[in-house]
């Protein structure tokens, strides 16, 4: 029995692209991610309020 080989080029194609394409999908989920960080980061946070009480004796 011969090996296909249209079948194996096309199998190996396929799994090349799959791997493109996760690796593209990976870097702009992690660009997206590093927005919103940085976004965060530039939000006013709020005031802490002083809770200790000074105990003078």
């Amino acid at each position: 029995m011969e090996p296909n080989w249209i079948l194996i080029i096309s199998v190996i194609i396929a799994a090349v692209v799959l791997i493109v394409f996760l690796i593209w999908r990976n870097q702009k989920d992690k660009k997206d991610l590093m927005k919103k960080i940085i976004e965060e980061d530039d939000l006013p946070k709020p005031a802490e309020h002083d809770t200790e009480v000074d105990a003078e004796d």
